[in-house]
């Protein structure tokens, strides 16, 4: 950036190609902005007094308001509605607001008004700087982004990595430097300095703009026509990494590019001399004095005589390595995924179409593999994020190590990954045998343990897996079919891989129907609560369990089994089990005002991923509180299959909840992780011998042995204990027996609707207690 002195005009501000943003209305409203600014500064250092310096200002500010409009009306032209434009229009009127306020300072006769005037050019001369090289050059980029096929998002972040990283210290120096010019233009004012004061002063502002460029790594060149040799500013030289001694020339520059650039640079310099058109070129070179790779950006314009022959290009170079690194890692963002380092679904996307293509032309075998991990989820809701993004950093390196070069591992999302295998063969069973061989590495690397910050987890996967060998079918199909394939496996067992079938889309389509009927029932109140008695063994009703049932609208009532493996599947469990524990709480409420009913407890089985839930004891307390009923008649069943995982947390939780009076029962007792080593950890109230050991008591040794046991622990550790699936007197008086005295099952009573209870309660109080 240069000082003038011409025809004795002095440029505050002189125009310079580089703040050219590429969109000529813009760029001319710029540069009338800069002149009548730089009118302003001549005025003010040709006078004694202001006057006629405010007709000036409210000129300037006047065209600024013209270039807003133009400026607004040309962005939502370009750009759809957007936090974007928003901001652009808000620092449009604030400028605006604060031009008026200082000018009316300055007008004000009982004020200083030189320092407002100070203030005034101060502020004009920073807001121009930004304005073109920030703000505007930030939306022009967005522009381009968006015509380039970018996102907004992905538009916002490559317009914004190329304008903050390159350009914010080098505004700051500038505005520095131009802050120096505005005190000095005010002194010039006071002091009607002469010419050569002018030039003297304005010198070392000159240097101090000089040092900004050199901040910006910018050097200067010239090339006049037809010669072999350049001129170079100092900062040239320190850009390339080279010696002064070294003839500033388009040879000695080819001489450290790097190869494949030098062809496209000359050409580009014939072109401008030849037709007047812009230089502008991108190249990489290698520094001779330290061999870094930078890259470089050169731009130059033709100088013209009087005549109109040319004379020479003149132009800046600038090193824009950080740009280009920017770039580098926009690209990476878009299409490899941040976790992993592998590619993405988009990226997926297009390489699978060319292989589809490929694998028709060369008549060849590909496969398309559907990875899910089982259970990711559990590892998140039981240990943290950090955990899981670990487990799925190392499956994505398990996997990518033992896959064949040319085939591609791509994340899709969450714990989803996909296999891409190319050229297996023409002949489908080759092929499919070839495929088998990949898959089961992949289930054996992903079904060891896995180590994460001292702790093992034992995962797997399941694997759906579609053979192709033309594009009669779209790439969107193929996923959905490898998808539709891995669900098969995930529901035949887990750990397992299948190869996709025609017949597998009615079972994907039940799973749909059966799970869009949930979510019918969860927001329609399908559900309904059947009760069974639990009896002690002086025939006394102590409580009863809460058991779900689905009134379905086509298919009737819907018992529990058939529905609630889906609903832990899809997550809807969550809604259900919340509606559940409501419903019995709200009925615990009722029966706390009757007199024959104010002792029974209510059980109510919770999921895991229910207890696991973040909210889940805060969402207990609110209920005991909204129905205000005694918590202790409130029985929390947990199952064993549960307490595995992150004993120290579930122990934590469970003594919440016991502090809020809630007792705590563990389900299905002995089919589980049966074990005194955690059992004597839990804050228990119950132990529920499972129905399996009760059904064949008059048959199994081995099941008597295991209910006298669970019953012989529980009395050790005192906790109560109960036996489901009571069906026979035979049970209940071998249970009576050996220390059992509460039961539940047909025996006593089935599960019924609530409508039924209150007949069944009355009669079976009256027949036991005659």
């Amino acid at each position: 950036m240069v000082v003038k002195l011409v025809e004795k005009q002095i440029d505050i501000f002189p125009w310079s190609e580089s703040f050219n943003l590429g969109v000529p209305l813009l760029d001319e409203q710029h540069r009338k902005l800069v002149d009548l600014l730089n009118e302003v500064a001549r005025t003010m250092t040709s006078q004694k007094s202001v006057d006629g310096l405010d007709v000036l200002i409210n000129k300037m500010v006047d065209y600024a308001e013209f270039h807003f409009d133009a400026e607004e009306e040309f962005w939502k032209q370009k750009l759809p509605e957007s936090r974007q434009i928003t901001d652009h229009q808000n620092n449009h009127m604030a400028f605006i607001q604060k031009a008026n306020y200082l000018l009316e300072k300055m007008e004000a006769q009982d004020t200083d008004q030189d320092w407002w005037i100070e203030e005034l050019l101060s502020f004009l001369v920073n807001w121009l700087i930004t304005h073109i090289l920030e703000s505007d050059k930030h939306m022009v980029l967005l522009v381009k982004a968006l015509e380039d096929g970018k996102t907004l998002d992905e538009a916002q972040l490559w317009a914004q990595s190329n304008v903050y990283r390159g350009s914010k210290d080098t505004i700051k120096v500038i505005l520095n430097s131009c802050k120096t010019l505005t005190r000095n233009t005010i002194q010039l004012m006071r002091e009607i300095r002469i010419r050569t004061e002018t030039a003297d002063k304005l010198f070392e502002s000159e240097t101090l703009l000089q040092q900004a460029m050199d901040y910006a790594k910018i050097g200067r060149w010239s090339l006049p026509y037809k010669s072999e040799e350049a001129q170079w500013s100092a900062q040239m030289y320190k850009i390339f990494g080279i010696s002064k001694d070294k003839i500033p020339s388009p040879e000695t520059l080819c001489g450290i590019m790097q190869d494949g650039f030098q062809n496209t640079f000359i050409d580009s310099i014939t072109n401008t001399f030849a037709t007047g058109q812009e230089h502008r070129v991108e190249y990489q070179i290698v520094r001779p004095i330290d061999g870094l790779s930078r890259w470089i950006e050169c731009r130059g314009k033709l100088i013209s005589n009087d005549d109109g022959t040319p004379n020479k290009i003149s132009g800046f170079i600038q090193d824009i390595t950080e740009r280009k690194n920017s770039e580098s890692k926009v690209i990476q963002l878009a299409y490899f995924d941040a976790l992993t380092g592998l590619p993405n679904r988009r990226l997926l996307l297009d390489r699978l179409e060319q292989i589809v293509v490929m694998s028709e032309r060369e008549d060849s075998y590909a496969a398309l593999v559907f990875i899910d991990l089982d259970d990711f989820k559990d590892v998140n809701d039981s240990h943290g994020h950090e955990y899981g993004d670990a487990l799925l950093q190392q499956a994505a390196k398990r996997v990518q190590e033992l896959i064949r070069k040319g085939d591609t591992l791509a994340r899709i999302g969450g714990d989803e990954f996909l296999l891409v295998l190319t050229k297996l063969d023409k002949d489908k069973y080759t092929a499919t045998n070839a495929t088998k061989n990949i898959i089961n590495k992949v289930l054996n690397v992903l079904s060891s343990p896995f180590r994460i910050n001292s702790v093992d987890f034992n995962s797997s996967a399941s694997i759906g897996v579609r053979l192709f060998n033309d594009n009669s079918e779209s790439v969107s199909e193929l996923m959905g079919q490898a998808d539709i394939a891995m669900y098969s496996a995930k529901h035949s067992g887990k750990n397992s891989a299948s190869f996709y079938s025609p017949d597998m889309q009615s079972e994907i389509t039940q799973r749909v129907e059966l799970e869009r009927d949930l979510r019918a029932a969860v927001e329609f109140n399908e559900f309904e609560l059947y009760y069974q008695p639990q009896v002690n063994h002086q025939n006394k009703v102590t409580g009863l369990e809460a058991l779900i049932r689905w009134h379905h609208p086509i298919k009737g009532l819907v018992p529990p089994n058939d529905f609630i493996h889906s609903a832990e599947n899809n997550g809807l469990i969550i809604p259900i089990g919340d509606w559940v524990l409501r419903k019995a709480c709200e009925q615990l409420s009722v029966w706390a005002n009757n007199q024959s009913t104010e002792t029974l407890t209510i059980s109510v089985n919770v999921s895991y991923r229910q207890f696991r839930q973040p909210g889940f004891i805060f969402s207990v307390s609110s209920i005991i509180e909204r129905y205000s009923f005694n918590p202790a008649r409130l029985k929390i069943e947990l199952t064993e299959t549960m307490l595995v995982d992150d004993m120290e947390r579930t122990v934590a939780c469970m003594n919440k909840l016991k502090q809020y009076g809630v007792q705590l029962s563990l389900d299905d007792f002995g089919t589980g992780y049966s074990s005194l080593q955690y059992l004597k950890l839990l804050p228990l109230n119950q132990l529920k011998i499972d129905r399996s050991f009760v059904s064949e008591l008059e048959t199994e040794v081995n099941d008597r042995s295991i209910v006298k046991t669970i019953i012989l622990m529980s009395r050790t550790l005192g906790i109560e204990v109960i036996a489901e699936g009571v069906e026979t007197e035979h049970q209940r008086s071998y249970l009576i027996k050996h220390g059992c005295s509460l039961f539940q099952g047909f025996h006593f009573g089935k599960p019924m609707p609530l409508s039924e209870l209150s007949a069944w309660l009355e009669n079976y109080s009256n027949e036991h207690n005659k």
